[in-house]
């Protein structure tokens, strides 16, 4: 759609009666919920021929679309709309009616809930917000630049990479401005964090600084300090925090090289290194300054990664996994008190080698042939409990705020050739673990090839293909 154009009492009188319209009850795809929305545990996912909505509380699951287009679902705050990528437009879905409308063509599919009533997104042209209940986008940084990783806190500020951008016979070619702070309440733009073009006759990197997340209390910004090459962020790049209230970057220097052999068990936050994914770290909900950190540099996920918690305020980190194991995606319970991961055996990869043959189905062959099972760490002792087993490939948990845990579950082997190309053949689903209970809750998600699937070196983007309502926010 046109994107309108309103003055500021125009859409605060939009804001205000797209709050009043969000009460009532819900409405999914034609049937009523008895509940509340904010008492009412959904998950959203990307199936392999569509977009689906699974009740928890029931155990009904319906398809929303059919499109083998779709990716990145995100639920409002409220829980009465979901937002997603269908072919490159903005599309958002009422919960009380099933209707689908159509924003905005999306750029980098960025975009993230202000409120249950307010979407900000990055459009073509800048950084634009969708009032669902009115039906109405407009814009908040019209200004021809381009966002990314756009992501809002409850204080009030929206918070996003910028780049300037020139169009060549070429393509389109993007310079990193830095990371601003976006207010709403009297439209300022603060640049917190300056990026860097490269340029090759200086022998200068460049440096593209991104936001990685907000804590609870929207005091603190994590951020990603990423070299402007690709290559190079591929294997790892230096984690950092900004203190929105100080206006200071913790630490203070950033350096973005890749320095000497690293020792990931004796580690401060000036050294904190990790590949730069968004389920790559957890903060601990009641302290910001806290955080499980999934470490180590190396693009593939089969060696050199430690989980351990990176604390900033003592510039210390302590790992919770030890040598001959590998995690990934970790996340701080909401007690404070424990971190729950995946974890499994480290490969070696030199072993792989020797053994000749086709190196490629040796190596992720055995990635998908063993065992991943989900851990639960106490923080104050280390101690740790495994909470799943069997023949499976457990990653990706999610918390609930009644303690259930969402996960992904593949089972083991199903990696194949076919002709010239390597194939996943096992489907991955979402479970549910309750009370020592497992339950499958989904239809086969689409993580393995198509629109959502963003797969890289044994790593994952979960957020392409599904959400949860009614769980315990990270940030």
């Amino acid at each position: 759609m046109r994107i309108k154009k309103y003055g500021k009492t125009m859409v605060g009188f939009l804001l205000a009666a797209a709050f009043i319209s969000t009460a009532g009850n819900l409405l999914v795809s034609g049937s009523l919920l008895k509940k509340e929305p904010a008492s009412e545990q959904m998950a959203a996912y990307v199936g392999e021929n569509g977009l689906y909505l699974t009740l928890l509380s029931k155990g009904e699951t319906k398809q929303i679309l059919e499109s083998q287009k779709v990716r990145a679902p995100k639920f409002s705050d409220g829980g009465n709309y979901l937002a997603f990528d269908c072919e490159g437009m903005l599309n958002v879905c009422s919960l009380r009616d099933g209707e689908i409308r159509q924003v905005a063509k999306l750029k980098n599919t960025e975009f993230d809930w202000k409120s249950d009533a307010r979407l900000i997104f990055a459009g073509d042209e800048g950084l634009y917000e969708y009032y669902p209940a009115a039906n109405v986008a407009a814009p908040i940084l019209e200004d021809g630049k381009v966002y990314s990783d756009v992501m809002c806190d409850h204080l009030g500020f929206v918070y996003a990479s910028r780049y300037s951008r020139e169009i060549k016979e070429d393509g389109e070619y993007l310079y990193p401005e830095g990371i601003i702070q976006y207010s709403f309440a009297d439209g300022s733009v603060k640049m917190i964090l300056e990026g860097e073009s490269s340029n090759a006759d200086d022998m200068q990197m460049g440096y593209r600084p991104c936001v990685a997340g907000v804590s609870n209390d929207g005091r603190y910004i994590y951020i990603w300090h990423k070299p402007s090459s690709g290559s190079l962020t591929a294997d790892g790049v230096r984690f950092g925090i900004y203190d929105v209230s100080a206006e200071q970057l913790i630490p203070p220097s950033v350096e973005t090289n890749i320095g000497a052999e690293e020792d990931v068990y004796n580690r401060s936050l000036s050294e904190a290194f990790a590949l730069a994914y968004r389920d790559n770290f957890s903060p601990n909900p009641n302290n910001g300054l806290q955080l499980a950190l999934n470490s180590g540099s190396g693009r593939e996920m089969y060696y050199n990664k430690t989980i351990g918690i990176l604390d900033a305020a003592n510039d210390t980190f302590c790992p919770l996994t030890t040598d001959g194991e590998v995690a990934m995606t970790p996340i701080w319970l909401n007690d404070g008190k424990r971190i729950v991961y995946s974890m499994t055996a480290e490969m070696d990869l030199y072993n792989i080698l020797e053994q000749g043959g086709d190196t490629q189905m040796n190596l992720w062959g055995q990635w998908f042939g063993q065992p991943h099972h989900l851990y639960q760490a106490d923080v104050a002792s280390g101690e740790r409990i495994p909470l799943t087993d069997g023949e499976y490939f457990d990653f990706a948990p999610r918390e609930l705020a009644n303690g259930d845990i969402i996960f992904v579950r593949r089972e083991l082997g199903g990696f194949e050739r076919e002709e010239q190309e390597y194939a996943d053949t096992k489907e991955y689903a979402l479970y549910l673990l309750k009370e020592g209970n497992i339950t499958k809750i989904s239809e086969p998600l689409a993580l393995k090839d198509g629109y959502a699937a963003n797969g890289f070196y044994g790593h994952m983007d979960t957020a392409m293909v599904f959400d949860i309502y009614g769980e315990v926010s990270a940030y």
